[in-house]
């Protein structure tokens, strides 16, 4: 299995910041890159693992992620990694009343769609679960999921 790898991003005012914790939070993020410029923005991915960061000036950014290269920014005892994002503009929750050709970015970050799998984990079960406890639990619900179950 070969790994892809594609060309660096080039230089923009968005950045991408990697490598966080699950506790990090927009405000460490400002408080880590707005030394280097204004912020305009900060969006936190879903998995909170990521964050991209907006800054009012290129010359802000461009600074940020050199010096990030150089000597990486840490946050909660963790490593951060800073590079361009390929998009150059994020758009606001405001935004959403425009149409797809209007918005600057699509961005997915902050996108809901509806899907019909739920995920559920159970940390340190007292008893065993079972497909039977499952449908108990979910009985309320109509129709009737279809449950998988697995052991980790």
């Amino acid at each position: 299995m070969s790994q892809q790898t594609r060309e660096p991003a080039p230089p923009n005012r968005i950045v991408h910041v990697g490598g966080l914790t699950p506790s990090a939070r927009q405000e460490d993020l400002y408080a880590i890159a707005q030394r280097f410029g204004s912020i305009q923005d900060v969006v936190m991915m879903r998995n909170q693992t990521g964050a991209l960061l907006e800054f009012r000036e290129l010359e802000s950014a461009i600074q940020f992620v050199t010096e990030s290269k150089q000597r990486s920014p840490i946050l909660h005892g963790k490593q951060l990694f800073a590079e361009y994002s390929f998009h150059q503009e994020m758009w606001k929750s405001t935004d959403r009343n425009q149409t797809n050709k209007e918005k600057p970015m699509k961005r997915e970050l902050d996108t809901y769609q509806a899907s019909r799998i739920l995920l559920v984990t159970i940390h340190n079960p007292l008893f065993p679960i079972t497909v039977d406890v499952l449908n108990q639990i979910f009985s309320p619900f109509e129709p009737q999921p279809r449950q998988t179950v697995q052991t980790i």
